[in-house]
């Protein structure tokens, strides 16, 4: 079929030139991602694979086993990394850009078979650096159709071209349906058009249609459902089904005006050719001016070859609507698609002006931006993050199993969000998977850490594609009885849910930011206590913490109500721990397990353990075992550690994995003895107002002839009288008596007039302990006095309002004070 190499191209150096051309972006990107939104489909279904599990029937997708089986033979032959599933792309652009120009070069000139090969290389195989199925779809479909233009029906004299088609067809059906549904219409239309030539019999041209329709749809169908197990009704389920309705639905915008001018599908931000309906149609205008004047047939034919070629330009359209993909790639199809109107209709014996005119310019319209495209990475490497790359770090070290990702890059902010996504992920059953729902974006974490799925559950999530409304409403179902997920994940820039799940998620859900990118759900727990608001943690857990004292950056505990109807502060998974950041000398507690399911009878036990952080070997200071006895719901166990001014570490531990999700155990009643000092006045929540005055203004307002100075004091919201500090709805005065201890006595007033009583509060603090002294409310024009002690030497002195709407003050004065300075260190 194809004469020698040489004897087409003398200089070899072309299509080398070509090959390396459309191999610069792959080299330049294969190293780098901003994202793994779309490539992860790819990762994700690797490791499915990897664990035996088989598509349609193990996991539902519109994207089609052998495209995915494809990518998983390339992954495992190049070493399974990722590195090694990247050579997939390069594989795709050296096939490309060799066999394409060379079909070409048996009826176009070699220049332009170069040109045109390399452009619908560039436009589609350059565009990615993994092998991706649209890519794949358009090699597939050129080699389709220029082969069955040129041999439209089978005979032994063109065997090679019809290996081609066969091959082409059978590789598509496995790959991806649309686009060999118009490569399998384009090869079955030039059979018909050759008998309605002149050029064969309808018997000839029905043996070629039979062979096409087995290559094109019987043997892959056979193929995938051998391989998978599905039966046809599932095949067709998920390939066509699924995603029908939608794609279909949106073939009505190429007859806007906004297709003219503009992309479909603009996700992959401004590209420089902007006017994509006009290439398109431009490209078929000059196509039918070819077939018209330089066509080798008259009469009705020639109005036939009019039509079909209209056929091919609403096809190639049609690709670009039904693909959500950068439309380069559309347009290669489309350019496709009239070259082999060309070549079957033999017009390409017009002469080299209108060749170059009529495909060599398009080509080159096309090809040059997508070039500048593909090396930007616009399509390879979309995503939101703008960080240089510069800025970028690799996966390792992420979490177990990233090394698979080698030497790829990614943002900073992608990496750091992943590895503080990993902080919060619960322990894994005895099967080793999690109790988490991997949503948009973020279904390759599958494979890294397996979640709970149900057989058939998508591998990949586009709403209304991939997931049906009967599956968004089942899932809602789940995420109501708050069972099945402890946590639901997905990125800052897919954090949307159809409804119902987003009423789910708005009123049952807690939505936190996790890093920069990353978004996490869990469900809020009722009983929970706001750590940042300390009086709330105090009146939750007892005790005298401060909430804010325990590190929330990193913060595996959570909260439940025990039988005996008081709130824990622990965990039910395998191992577990908060940090308290404060530094103290002396505290005490309790140690709480609690059954998770009264009616369960087990014996069971977990460790509980107080550390000193940072402490290498670790130094514990309490330790014990505590049990549930067959038929005991809660047990309690007191104790008390000396921590020697260090910040320590609560512990959590259930050796019997088993046991994970059934017992759930912490602490509550944590009382700080003897405390540390810590720089700067306390934060009781985190709505406080900003600082209004300090220093010695502030002391001679509050304190007035009262001979004892604080050495610090501060006024937050405030303003400062000759007769008092004033404070309105939320706002604090506090002043400090380091190494001292002592009294204060003093009168707070309310401002006349009409309105609910304001709620003052009068409390000591150190470090982080915080002691409420007094509590109530001071009615307009009425009045309070207040007696403030220090628990321990030093410490803060406080007096707070609470927020509220009134804009109504109080006033507070100091009238007496004994402090004094102990002749010996701590007490």
């Amino acid at each position: 079929m194809i004469p020698h190499f040489k004897q087409k191209f003398p200089g070899v150096v072309l299509i080398i030139a070509l090959i390396a051309c459309a191999l610069l972006p792959w080299f330049r990107n294969r190293g780098y991602l901003r994202d793994l939104y779309d490539y992860g489909l790819v990762v994700a279904a690797n490791g499915h694979l990897n664990r035996g599990e088989l598509p349609y029937v193990d996991f539902t997708t519109s994207i089609q086993a052998g495209f995915l089986g494809l990518n998983w033979l390339v992954e495992r032959i190049g070493g399974g990394t990722y590195g090694g599933l990247t050579c997939g792309a390069a594989g795709l652009i050296v096939l490309s850009a060799l066999v394409l120009p060379m079909m070409l070069a048996r009826r176009l000139p070699p220049g332009l078979a170069a040109v045109i090969g390399g452009a619908v290389t560039i436009v589609s195989a350059s565009q990615h650096t993994i092998l991706w199925h649209n890519a794949l779809g358009v090699f597939c479909l050129a080699v389709v159709t220029w082969a069955a233009a040129v041999a439209p029906v089978w005979m032994r004299s063109t065997w090679g071209w019809h290996a081609l088609v066969a091959g082409g067809l059978l590789l598509g059906g496995l790959n991806k349906l649309n686009f060999n549904l118009v490569a399998l219409a384009a090869a079955l239309a030039w059979a018909a058009w050759a008998v309605m030539a002149g050029r064969a019999r309808w018997r000839e041209a029905g043996l070629t249609m039979a062979g096409c329709l087995t290559a094109g749809l019987a043997l892959p169908l056979l193929i995938e459902c051998a391989w998978t197990g599905a039966s046809p009704a599932l095949w067709w389920h998920n390939v066509v089904a699924l995603p029908s309705e939608q794609r279909l639905g949106i073939v009505a915008t190429v007859f806007s005006s906004d297709f003219l001018w503009r992309p479909i599908h603009d996700y992959y931000g401004w590209i420089r050719l902007q006017p994509v309906g006009l290439a398109g149609i431009g490209m078929t205008l000059l196509t039918m001016g070819a077939v018209w004047w330089g066509g080798n047939v008259r009469g009705w034919r020639r109005s036939l070859a009019l039509a079909g070629t209209m056929a091919a330009g609403a096809a190639g359209a049609a690709l670009i609507a039904t693909n959500f993909e950068i439309v380069y790639l559309g347009l290669g199809g489309w350019l496709v698609l009239l070259v082999s109107v060309w070549l079957g209709t033999e017009v390409v014996g017009l002469g080299r002006r209108w060749l170059w005119a009529g495909l060599g310019l398009p080509a080159l319209v096309i090809a040059l931006p997508a070039w500048e495209s593909a090396w930007q990475g616009q399509r390879s490497q979309f995503g939101y993050d703008a960080a240089p790359r510069s800025k970028y770090r690799t996966l390792e070290g992420v979490a177990d199993g990233f090394s698979y990702f080698g030497g790829l890059k990614m943002p900073f902010g992608y990496v750091f969000s992943l590895g503080r996504l990993m902080w919060t992920l619960p322990d894994p059953d005895q099967d080793g998977r999690r109790a988490v729902f991997w949503g948009v974006g973020m279904e390759w974490m599958e494979r890294f850490v397996p979640a709970i799925r149900e057989p058939g559950q998508p591998l990949w999530i586009h709403w209304g594609t991939s997931y049906s409304q009967a599956d968004i409403e089942r899932l809602a179902r789940k995420f109501q009885n708050q069972r099945d997920y402890v946590w639901a994940y997905n990125t800052v820039a897919r954090d949307n849910w159809p409804w119902p799940i987003n009423d789910v998620l708005d009123l049952d859900y807690r939505r936190e930011i996790i890093g920069t990118v990353l978004v996490g759900r869990r469900p809020i727990n009722h009983d929970e206590v706001d750590l940042t608001d300390a009086m709330a943690t105090i009146q939750g857990l007892g005790g005298n913490v401060v909430g804010r004292s325990f590190l929330l950056d990193r913060d595996p505990f959570t909260f439940m109500r025990g039988y005996d109807g008081r709130i824990i502060y622990g965990s039910a998974r395998q191992s577990a721990q908060v940090k308290l950041l404060a530094p103290l000398y002396r505290m005490r507690g309790v140690a709480v397990i609690n059954r998770m399911d009264q009616n369960e009878a087990d014996q069971m036990s977990v460790t509980a353990k107080v550390t000193v952080h940072g402490s290498i070997p670790e130094q514990v200071l309490w330790q014990q075992e505590l049990r549930l006895e067959p038929g005991e719901k809660v047990a309690r166990v007191p104790f008390e550690v000396e921590a020697g001014g260090r910040q320590i570490l609560f512990w959590i531990i259930q050796h019997d994995r088993a046991q994970a999700g059934r017992v759930f155990a912490g602490y509550r009643e944590l009382e700080i003895l003897h405390s540390a000092e810590t720089a700067g006045a306390p934060v009781l929540r985190d709505d406080i107002l900003p600082v209004t005055a300090t220093g010695p203004s502030a002391a001679e307002s509050l304190l007035g002839e009262t001979a004892w100075r604080p050495e610090q004091i501060v006024v937050r919201g405030g303003r400062v009288t000759p007769e008092g500090i004033e404070l309105p709805a939320g706002g604090e005065v506090w002043f400090h008596s380091v190494n001292m201890l002592g009294e204060v006595h003093g009168r707070i007033e309310s401002a006349p007039g009409s309105g609910a009583s304001r709620t003052v509060r009068t409390l000591w603090c150190k470090g982080g302990r915080i002691q409420p002294v007094q509590g109530g409310g001071v009615a307009p024009g009425q009045g309070m006095d207040f007696h403030l002690w220090t628990g321990e030497l030093g410490g803060w002195f406080g007096i707070v309002v609470e927020p509220g709407q009134s804009d109504a003050w109080v006033r507070v004065r100091v009238r007496s004070a004994k402090i004094s300075q102990p002749t010996e260190g701590r007490p």
